[in-house]
């Protein structure tokens, strides 16, 4: 076991590859979900990966840096990109918060959500919520790795909170909210007492069976297309103004 790690870490010290980049945006992604940025370590990500931390170095100068790297990777469809110049400097903590916001405001380009906001009319509301709702799902689900560790790393850092949770869910919590209460106060919706907490349901609701339930020590069977259908149809159906069939006039029939 030694010699093959040994052996592995000179292939990483001599070479710069695109798999090896791959196997330590995992690694780190693993271990930065589980500690967060502030008490993760160098040396976690190499035994996660079995290497010795030196090799990390060919590729990142500092523990930032990889973040930083993980950051910019994240949310990606592609395999891992090279950057052009390694090891990677470590990053001011100015352009390390101006890469997470870009990341961050090209994740929730939500059209649906968007055009529905200024739609005035609406011919078919079911259809409406239910592009917003697989939208917004698919997003999550899309990034739901890199966003484990923002979550998880903005615990501990002050900024990082400001960013995620106060900045980016409140914003989105707003745009559901006010479609929600638009939606509720033409007669489409259902009437809520609390448009916020409705909103927040079907955020929570979405977060956690395209993002949190992947954490789930307990994960319990079921393919994603069925999970993510079965979920769009309970909120739409949850929303949508249910009209009773009208019963004949002398109908004293009790249900």
């Amino acid at each position: 076991m030694t010699e093959s790690v040994s052996y592995f870490s000179e292939i990483m010290a001599r070479t710069h590859s695109t798999d090896l980049l791959e196997r330590l945006l995992q690694a780190s992604m693993r271990v930065f979900a589980q500690k967060g940025l502030s008490r993760a370590r160098m040396s976690d990500v190499a035994a996660e990966m079995g290497v010795a931390q030196g090799s990390l170095y060919n590729y990142v100068e500092s523990k930032e840096a990889l973040f930083y790297l993980l950051v910019d990777q994240g949310g990606r469809q592609e395999p891992a990109t090279l950057p052009a110049r390694l090891p990677l400097r470590t990053p001011t903590r100015k352009q390390l918060l101006k890469r997470i916001e870009e990341q961050i405001e090209n994740t929730f380009v939500l059209a649906k959500l968007d055009t529905a906001l200024k739609r005035r009319q609406v011919a078919d509301v079911g259809a409406e919520l239910e592009e917003i709702v697989r939208e917004l799902y698919q997003r999550i689900y899309d990034t739901r790795e890199p966003a484990t560790v923002l979550e998880r790393s903005a615990i501990d850092q002050p900024d990082l909170f400001i960013l995620f949770f106060v900045r980016t869910r409140r914003q989105l919590l707003e745009r559901l909210t006010r479609y929600i209460k638009q939606r509720s106060g033409s007669g489409h919706f259902q009437p809520v007492r609390d448009p916020a907490v409705a909103a927040r349901y079907l955020l929570e609701t979405v977060t956690f069976f395209a993002r949190h339930r992947y954490s789930d020590p307990d994960l319990q069977p079921g393919d994603d297309e069925t999970v993510r259908e079965t979920v769009v149809q309970l909120i739409v159906r949850s929303f949508i103004q249910v009209k009773l069939p009208t019963r004949p006039r002398g109908d004293r029939t009790r249900p």
